[in-house]
């Protein structure tokens, strides 16, 4: 399936789910950070945490549980050092199901369970190859509410495949709708 398709999909159902709870427990936010590529089929680990940014859309179901639908991508790494040069970028979009939902007073830990599907470039002197990946996505983050609409927010999200691990840490913001 194309990575924007299945973006389409994961937009549109977070969209249609939330249209009841748009008042309470809508939100959205951007972070940015680095995304690590390991490729385990040839061992090449592009660890030059390029920058990468993570979009997300999600919706309270309740105090205790959200969903949240993410896209993810990195710029493009390059590693060289002695090595011939490796150069491997990834995008993709997740959906989790995420605990407890990340609003309320004060700060609080998260963690998330969930899919995704990306595409993953490798372009080196040895092979060079694009391919999807699919995977279980496994995150935790932190929530620093700095009010009912803003909050400071890290995260931290493994991408698991048969192929490959992709890391990713980013810090950015969050804006809560409703009341």
């Amino acid at each position: 399936m194309n990575v924007r398709i299945f973006s389409i999909i994961v937009t549109v159902t977070l969209l249609a789910a939330s249209e009841a709870v748009v008042a309470e427990g809508f939100y959205v936010g951007a972070g940015l950070g680095n995304i690590q590529i390991e490729d385990a089929g040839s061992g090449y680990s592009v660890s030059d945490f390029p920058l990468g940014s993570r979009f997300f859309i999600g919706v309270e179901v309740s105090q205790k549980l959200a969903f949240e639908g993410v896209f993810f991508s990195s710029d493009t790494a390059t590693q060289g050092s002695g090595l011939p040069e490796t150069r491997a970028d990834f995008s993709g979009v997740a959906i989790y199901a995420t605990g407890p939902a990340p609003s309320g007073d004060g700060g609080h830990l998260m963690v998330r369970l969930g899919l995704f599907k990306g595409d993953l470039e490798i372009d080196s002197v040895a092979r060079t190859f694009d391919r999807e990946e699919s995977g279980f996505a496994l995150g935790a983050g932190y929530v620093l509410n700095l009010n009912k609409r803003f909050a400071i927010r890290g995260d931290f999200d493994t991408f698991i495949s048969d192929f490959d691990t992709l890391s990713s840490a980013t810090i950015g913001f969050q804006f809560r709708f409703g009341d």
